[in-house]
């Protein structure tokens, strides 16, 4: 039987990287869907740079909770990446696409909670296939 621990720091740095080639194109589509909502051109190939930017930074955050392994950091790390998140989710479309602030942040807003609950999807979709893949002994 398979002896259950604690990810280790590559195979987190491996989930955050695959995690993130998912979700771009996704998050792309679901900025071009929250665009065509507020009657906003957004082409889907331009909404690509600010979902690749989101991912990035959230990548960049969470590096000290996956090298060090501490709850603490891991939950310091988890509320920045929240902030940090929700901030460029909030300012990106408005600054990339040079709209109004106020259509800028419900394009945005609305982009933010259908992402929240797409990530949490795949998140979830992710997490069972990694588990079943550690379990299994192939990692």
């Amino acid at each position: 039987m398979a002896d259950v621990q604690m990810l280790g720091s590559g195979m987190q740095l491996v989930m955050s990287l695959v995690g993130f080639i998912v979700l771009l194109p996704i998050s792309a589509l679901i900025l071009w869907v929250s665009g065509r909502i507020f009657k906003v051109g957004i082409p889907y190939v331009k909404a690509l740079i600010p979902a690749a930017i989101i991912g990035v930074v959230g990548i960049l955050i969470s590096l000290p909770s996956v090298m060090m392994q501490n709850i603490a950091v891991s939950m310091g790390t988890g509320i920045i990446n929240f902030l940090v998140g929700l901030a460029l989710y909030l300012v990106l479309p408005k600054y990339i696409f040079n709209l109004e602030w106020k259509t800028g942040l419900l394009v945005g807003l609305v982009w933010f909670v259908l992402m929240i609950v797409v990530g949490l999807i795949v998140g979830m979709i992710l997490g069972i296939i990694f588990l079943a893949v550690t379990l299994s002994g192939l990692a």
